[in-house]
């Protein structure tokens, strides 16, 4: 009888806890972002509502920008320029590579990121 109880506990933990090795997005991207720009050289993203962007390099799989936008705010990089703006006024980002592509992902302000403990 005991033969298996070991089996189904450790099938019980696997479903448990399988959620929670599933990755949303690409790294440092947080859950609920949605992609709104890819491109090699130029990105260009206008709010419509608060939230945060996120520049996303592909090619090193890390976020280089996190930044808060309110409606209206535009976002605008030019990586052959080694320029990003945001509303006109250009923002110092390091590492910026001529040849590398980009990723640009927006979470609204409204948007929880999901997570099983929180929503069951």
């Amino acid at each position: 009888m005991r033969q298996w109880l070991l089996p189904a506990l450790a099938i019980a933990m696997l479903t448990q806890f399988s959620g929670c090795t599933e990755s949303a997005g690409p790294a440092g991207i947080p859950g609920g972002s949605r992609l709104v720009d890819e491109n090699k050289n130029q990105l260009v993203f206008t709010a419509t509502e608060p939230g945060t962007l996120y520049l996303h390099d592909q090619g090193a799989n890390r976020v280089i920008l996190e930044q808060p936008l309110t409606p209206g705010q535009q976002f605008a990089l030019d990586s052959r320029a080694g320029k990003a703006m945001l509303d006109g006024k250009e923002l110092a980002i390091k590492d910026l590579q001529p040849l590398a592509v980009y990723q640009l992902f927006f979470k609204p302000a409204s948007k929880r990121e999901y997570h099983p403990a929180y929503n069951p």
